[in-house]
């Protein structure tokens, strides 16, 4: 949104992403929605006064809608996204990929820095992080699958059903290669072959990436609002995480909090 956020607001946004995780769980209370609201004017008054936030309430007014209504919705479904709050979203994936780098970094620093976003892709499909995947289905009829196990699966009409994107990002006949090999499916390769039929977005990248814009097409229905937000900003992440471990980050110690800013916090 071309927005620079003070470290206070760094940690109101966190904390506003904690509180809105919790309400979605059905653990939130009216404390909790007032104090929700108020976060949210804080970013919804910022964005609003930049460039990208004038010109989105001007169009909206063109076309007589309801313009600071839909900002707000825009900047809580991307935040919500992509920062992830104390949800699965962001906040884990970005943890799974620090952490992976973290545990070799000889091996995975030279990795990445060669491709960062097959990398991210990659950690994300082995580790998960981001969506967990599309809970609850309604099952509308009763049907017996056969695995390639020989395992037998009968899901009953009106039962609840849930997917996982994990164990489908672990399967043989796409990620396998030519010959479906388990080994190689299990192995971490950036850039490897179909690496854009991960699941973890709802839908296919492949498929998402045929819709003009975040509403969804016939290719792609209801697909994540994090899935081009996500990488992206684990790539920054992860990159600046990198040129600290080679010493190189342009990092600055940020000034203490002025005494009424932690009252406040």
């Amino acid at each position: 949104f071309g927005v620079n956020l003070s470290l206070s607001e760094i940690r109101q946004l966190k904390e506003w992403t904690s509180v809105n995780s919790k309400i979605l769980l059905g653990f939130g209370s009216f404390f909790g929605g007032k104090r929700s609201a108020k976060l949210a004017h804080i970013f919804e008054d910022k964005i609003g006064a930049s460039e990208f936030g004038t010109n989105f309430l001007e169009e909206a007014h063109m076309r007589r809608i309801d313009g600071p209504g839909h900002l707000r919705k825009l900047i809580f479904q991307f935040v919500f996204a992509g920062f992830g709050g104390d949800g699965p979203g962001g906040g884990l994936a970005l943890t799974k990929a620090l952490k992976f780098i973290q545990s070799s970094p000889d091996e995975y620093v030279p990795l990445f820095k060669r491709d960062p976003l097959a990398f991210i892709l990659e950690v994300i499909r082995m580790k998960g992080g981001g969506g967990s995947g599309m809970n609850p289905v309604v099952v509308p009829e009763t049907k017996t699958y056969t695995l390639k196990t020989g395992a037998e699966v009968t899901e009953d009409a009106g039962d609840f059903a849930g997917t996982v994107a994990l164990h489908a990002n672990h399967d043989p006949a796409v990620f396998g290669g030519p010959s479906a090999d388990v080994d190689y499916t299990t192995a971490f390769v950036p850039g490897r072959e179909n690496a854009d039929r991960l699941l973890t977005f709802v839908a296919e990248i492949r498929d998402i990436r045929k819709c003009p814009n975040m509403t969804g097409c016939e290719a792609a229905p209801r697909f994540c609002l994090g899935a081009f937000l996500l990488p992206r900003l684990l790539v920054e992440v992860a990159r600046f995480y990198v040129q600290g471990l080679e010493g190189t980050a342009p990092f600055e110690p940020a000034p203490p909090e002025p005494a009424a800013v932690r009252e406040e916090m």
